[in-house]
């Protein structure tokens, strides 16, 4: 008979990409999970994966979150994006002209779906996959950034005073987060802040999230909420 155990590892790797398949600015993480866990036996088992699946948008929110605070440190402010899903992000400053130049693949996508009369999130996944280029092995960054400048300056975008800007702001140590629960009184009102602040849909008095939530920091309590929110995402 198997038994399911919560062994709490996995053995992972994580690979940081910087463009789409139309060599546009996309800062994403593909994660490799490989098929083993260590349980208690001191053995290697197989992963029972549905829970990675039923948490894939509150994995994506917590990514998100982790991401937009790390960019708000470097001192960009940040604002949710046109279609905040799992707390998608956009950086303060950057046109929407510009936004939407550099995401063709965002309406090749969407071409395809309404070609088809088609909008699920399934759909648009298939939609992404039916519509992508093949990777590209000849990385060329000079021509990359010479391509990318000619976008920006075709849409009137120029960074420079933003980066500066950024640079300037990045002294007062202050994210998205710290503005988020200015003013918040006590952890719990701390933590539910920063849960809703990516998107969930935290509530007091949640039968999911664990007791004695005194003993937990702001991050923890949010994290908890967050994990209780996950069946409802």
């Amino acid at each position: 008979m198997q038994v399911v155990e919560k062994t709490g590892n996995m053995v992972a790797a994580t690979f940081l990409h910087d463009v789409n398949r139309n060599n546009e600015p996309q800062l994403h993480v593909h994660a490799v999970i490989a098929n083993a866990t260590k349980a208690s036996d001191g053995k290697w088992h197989a992963v029972h994966n549905d829970q990675l699946y039923r948490g894939q948008h509150l994995l994506g929110a917590v990514h998100n979150a982790e991401l937009r605070a790390r960019i708000e440190a470097l001192g960009y402010e940040t604002t949710p994006a046109r279609n905040p899903i799992n707390g998608a992000f956009e950086i303060k400053g950057v046109s929407r002209e510009a936004i939407d130049a550099f995401s063709t693949r965002r309406e090749e996508i969407l071409v395809a779906l309404a070609r088809e009369g088609r909008s699920s999130p399934r759909e648009r996944e298939l939609a992404a996959l039916a519509t992508r280029q093949a990777k590209n092995p000849e990385f060329n960054p000079e021509q990359r950034g010479a391509e990318w400048q000619a976008t920006a300056e075709r849409v009137g975008f120029d960074g420079r005073a933003l980066i500066n800007a950024a640079a300037e702001r990045s002294t007062q140590r202050e994210t998205v987060w710290s503005r988020v629960v200015e003013g918040a009184r006590g952890i719990g009102a701390r933590g539910l802040a920063i849960a809703g602040a990516m998107g969930l849909t935290p509530k007091d008095g949640d039968p999911l999230v664990p007791e004695r939530l005194g003993r937990l920091d702001p991050k923890a309590f949010a994290a908890a909420q967050a994990v209780a929110s996950a069946p409802a995402i």
